[in-house]
């Protein structure tokens, strides 16, 4: 099925040391955050050591975001580790530290509502992943942003709750803006936690796409999505898969550790044997050593070790201690899936996914008013623009001028230097018109093709003009020589002034005034008159 062996040993040379700390430290902090960080769903080996020595030299350099994130994932690493408690509390006081609102302040509330969770605080936990997706600060970080909509599905997920719309959508998210670790680790859990809700269907679809993922890229086999694949086949009846799952979990085990309390492959191994009527087995696997010295233990791994090991004694007839086991277990289940953690599963499923709903209706209607090629605003957002300025109830409010940017020979790029350049040559020119031209009351956009508008609002003709004129000389000292050396633009502008509310005049008189200009000889500019007739300037 997976070559592990082979797997790891690619792994380990692909992350080793991004920099040594000595040489450049500025420039590698970043890249190294960034290694350090995806391990987390490998191993934890090192990783603690490896962040506060990260913490300590970001320190040095004043390199206060990474000081942060370095904290962060060292207290990621302790509640992962089993010390939830402390890392509850080094998490709330780095809250305190980073901007509110902040990509960083909603990364620290996710892995703050995951310590919580582990610690059996699940109303707690829905709360703070709510708020921070709900803070999530626009498009910043969309990789931690999917990695938050996948712990917010999973802790929105309940035998009596599951919106799988929401689950779908943060696994899209993951996958287009995760990387591949965090992808497999994705798929693994969905399909085991839609298991443990009975949605044997949906279960399958994910083990399926986790599996098929890791035959793709087998250096992504880590002990706990392998184990979480094997709990999901268990669940399906599929119990030779889930047998060969869980003994590579337990080989990479051997030297990768688990990265989360809330897993145990020892424990699902054991259910396994169960299944397979080797209750003795299965006990041995409860108390193997190397899973004894890993005493850490999540809240709910705890809950499924007792009622295994009350199950497996029940196996062996062993009524008394089954009996006792079961209590414990019932206590501990009942303190978990308490009617208040109830409902806030339910509501933090609800709620989430209206969000996610608003987010991806923001997101349709940002991306209708851009132009694909260019990412400035298009036809469409000007035509917005123009209405909104019609609203204004003072006439003098209404007034515009409206710039109609036309590159020269355009044509003759494309024929002579390829399409592909001419896109680029497109691109360009867009991020130099905004960065020339744009301001709190001015729009630019593509029109389309070469055809590019400047829309400024309460202008006078005086500064039209000279904003006109700033744009011809940055479109004519345009670098553009790394797409080829020869290769230049220049524009030709044509100006008109008026009332929003007649904005098919005002472009009607600027293409009149941006024709004289190119008959006048190009790259230039002709302003309308009040009279109505063009005025040729920017010679």
């Amino acid at each position: 099925m997976l070559g592990v062996q082979g797997a790891r040993s690619q792994v380990e040379q692909t992350w080793q040391p991004c920099y040594e700390l000595s040489a450049h430290p500025e420039n590698a902090l970043a890249e190294h955050i960034g290694c350090v960080e995806e391990r987390l769903y490998y191993s934890l080996n090192g990783l603690l050591d490896e962040s506060e020595m990260l913490a300590e030299v970001a320190r040095q350099t004043g390199r206060w975001e990474i000081v942060g994130q370095a904290e962060l994932i060292a207290a990621d690493v302790r509640s992962r580790c089993g010390e939830s408690a402390a890392a509850k509390t080094e998490l709330l006081e780095l809250l305190s530290r980073v901007p509110a609102e902040s990509a960083l302040a909603g990364r620290v509330q996710m892995v703050l509502a995951s310590t919580l969770d582990r610690l059996g605080e699940r109303t707690a936990a829905s709360g703070w992943i709510r708020r921070a997706l709900a803070e999530w600060p626009g498009d910043e970080a969309p990789h931690w942003r999917a990695e938050a909509l996948m712990v917010s599905s999973l802790l929105g997920m309940s035998r009596t709750n599951v919106d799988y719309t929401l689950v779908h959508h943060a696994a899209a998210e993951v996958s287009a803006h995760g990387d591949r670790l965090l992808l497999a680790a994705t798929l693994a859990n969905f399909a085991e936690v839609s298991a443990e809700c009975g949605d044997v269907a949906i279960s399958a679809e994910f083990a399926d796409a986790a599996s098929a993922l890791l035959r793709r890229h087998p250096e992504l086999a880590a002990t706990l999505t392998l184990d979480s694949i094997g709990r999901a086949r268990l669940a399906l009846g599929e119990l030779s898969t889930a047998q060969l799952c869980l003994e590579q979990a337990l080989e990479l085990e051997l030297t990768l550790r688990c990265t989360d309390v809330m897993g145990d492959p020892w424990l699902t191994f054991a259910e396994i044997k169960l299944a397979l009527g080797e209750p003795d087995e299965a006990w041995a696997l409860l108390e193997h050593p190397r899973r004894t010295s890993w005493a850490a233990k999540g809240s709910w791994t705890g809950c499924r070790d007792l009622k295994l090991r009350a199950q497996v004694l029940a196996a062996q007839q062993q009524w008394q201690p089954a009996y006792q086991a079961i209590v414990a277990h019932l206590e501990v289940y009942e303190r978990l899936r308490s009617v208040e953690g109830d409902r806030a599963v339910a509501e933090i499923s609800t709620v989430q996914l209206a969000d996610e709903e608003r987010r991806r209706a923001a997101e349709f209607e940002k991306l209708a008013l851009t132009d694909p090629l260019t990412g400035i605003a298009n036809r469409r957002r000007v035509e917005r623009w123009l209405a909104e300025a019609a609203q204004q109830a003072e006439a003098a409010e209404r007034q515009v001028s409206l710039a109609i940017i036309d590159l020269d020979h355009f044509k003759r790029v494309n024929d002579c230097y390829s399409h592909e350049c001419g896109d680029e040559v497109l691109r360009r020119v867009a991020v130099a018109l905004e960065e020339t031209g744009a301001g709190p009351d001015t729009l630019i956009a593509r029109l389309g093709g070469e055809e590019f508008v400047q829309l400024c609002r309460a202008t006078g003709r005086a500064e039209a003009t000279e904003r006109a004129e700033q744009l011809l000389l940055r479109l004519r000292t345009l670098g553009l020589a790394e797409i080829h050396p020869e290769l230049r633009v220049t524009a030709s502008i044509g100006i008109a002034f008026g009332d929003a509310a007649e904005s098919s005049e005002l472009l009607r008189a600027a293409d009149r005034c941006l024709y004289a200009a190119k008959r006048a000889g190009r790259d230039q500019m002709v302003v309308e008159l009040p009279s109505g007739l063009p005025l040729l300037g920017g010679l």
